[in-house]
């Protein structure tokens, strides 16, 4: 089998599992961590200046 991320959501994330061999989808697992969503959020700042 082979584990596939799926999505990172803010509750935590979603993954599908497949057959490594034909690709089959044989199953899926949520998790509850959410340290992964809060690291791809970059951080706010102040609005850049165009450069002219």
């Amino acid at each position: 089998m082979r584990k596939k991320l799926l999505l990172v959501l803010p509750t935590g994330n979603k993954y599908d599992y497949v057959c490594a061999e034909c690709g089959a989808p044989v199953g899926g697992k949520s998790d509850n961590d959410s340290r992964d969503f809060y690291r791809t959020i970059r951080p706010q700042g102040p609005p850049r200046k165009s450069a002219s």
